[in-house]
């Protein structure tokens, strides 16, 4: 999952196409804006995501004006609630002695170059130099993204767990999501409303038809004379359908008739149709054991939603949090559950669409300052 999230890395605009606001106070650009335990984040940090997703927002090429400025409005909120969560688990990681190698990042690495079909260092380079990031700076964000995973892996993946009763219960409660409906695989010939032809006239055509065919009579035959004279058409093919997929009349009458049967004759688009059931394949549920891995997948992600928002809202209570936050960003913890995906890093933003930001672990004489050993998150 850490590889999907950072593919974006060699499809994103340099983050330095917009320079980020100049701040005229010295003492500004290291104000700390928000602390979570030992782990703060700063006024110069906050800019420089900022001016990267404001850049984004503004280059992107599908949206419109208005969706545009509904994003603007929201990067304040969205950059410190994604902040907030990082530093929370960061800090966690500290307390649960979350280690991570410099092999697992390696690995990490590898996995990403493989993924974007990058073969050699050289090419990896050239992408990095694209992103507008540095080697130390990925390697930085493949350590805290890892860091970050480590710690879900710790203290909420096993709140997934879903038993086999549990899950038998499940299948049957939904059992209808299962099920394979119905199918009939059908062909059809039109008589023509064309070239004159009234309608009594193509009646007693498609009545000729179906006394051939129902008779004993291969279609094919049946309706020879009656296309060389330009009043049907050819047999068509239309293969394994189910109900919905045809117009309602047209269904109504498939679905009213045995295999092998002909329909009367249903008026529709281009004439009267004479369609034959060539066969049904009836509808059926899958054993329990064909679908349980896949029930199981569903029903962990269901849970993880569930439970990840339980585990960070545990701990944000247990955590000493101070603010001083710009004006832009207020409200930002209300966004909790709309910043929710559905991967294993949900409520987190792709750390790669922003540069790390420089500066970190400077603590500043802000207004809301705090020290730890190892300084803020990681930029995104």
């Amino acid at each position: 999952m850490l590889m999907m999230m950072m593919a974006a890395l060699f499809v994103i605009a340099p983050a330095t196409a917009q320079e980020a606001p100049v701040i005229e106070r010295g003492e500004e650009i290291n104000r700390v804006l928000l602390q979570v335990n030992d782990r703060i984040f700063t006024r110069h940090d906050y800019e420089a995501r900022k001016s990267a997703e404001l850049n984004r927002i503004l280059t992107a090429p599908d949206f419109s004006a208005e969706e545009r400025q509904r994003l603007i409005a929201q990067v304040g909120p969205q950059i410190m609630k994604a902040v907030f969560d990082e530093l929370l688990l960061l800090s966690r990681a500290e307390q649960l002695g979350v280690l991570v190698t410099e092999d697992q990042i390696d690995a990490a690495i590898d996995d990403l170059s493989k993924a974007q079909g990058l073969n050699n260092r050289e090419q990896m380079m050239r992408a990095l130099e694209a992103a507008g990031m540095t080697m130390d700076e990925l390697r930085g964000t493949v350590k805290q993204e890892i860091t970050m995973q480590q710690v879900m892996s710790k203290e909420v993946y096993g709140r997934l767990e879903v038993s086999d009763e549990e899950l038998r219960l499940i299948y049957r409660e939904r059992a209808d999501e299962f099920r394979t409906p119905e199918r009939r695989r059908l062909r059809e010939v039109i008589v023509r409303d064309t070239g004159g032809v009234d309608a009594e006239a193509q009646a007693e055509t498609a009545s000729a038809i179906l006394t051939l065919v129902r008779g004993g009579a291969v279609l094919e035959d049946a309706i020879a004379d009656f296309r060389d004279l330009g009043l049907v058409t050819d047999v068509i093919e239309l293969g394994w359908l189910e109900r919905g997929d045809l117009g309602t009349e047209l269904t109504d009458a498939a679905w009213a008739v045995e295999t092998g049967a002909y329909t009367d004759p249903v008026p529709a688009r281009g004439g009267l149709h004479l369609v034959h059931v060539q066969d049904v394949e009836a509808s059926s549920l899958p054993p329990f054991s064909a679908v349980a891995d896949t029930l199981r997948d569903q029903e962990r992600s269901r849970r993880f939603r569930r439970e990840l928002r339980t585990y960070m809202a545990e701990q944000a209570d247990a955590a000493f949090v101070r603010e001083a936050l710009p004006p832009e960003a207020a409200g930002y913890r209300e966004l909790g559950e709309e910043l929710v995906l559905d991967d294993e890093l949900a409520g987190f933003r792709d750390p790669l669409q922003v540069p790390p930001a420089a500066g970190e672990g400077d603590a500043g004489d802000g207004d809301a300052q705090a020290t730890g050993d190892d300084g803020p998150a990681s930029g995104r």
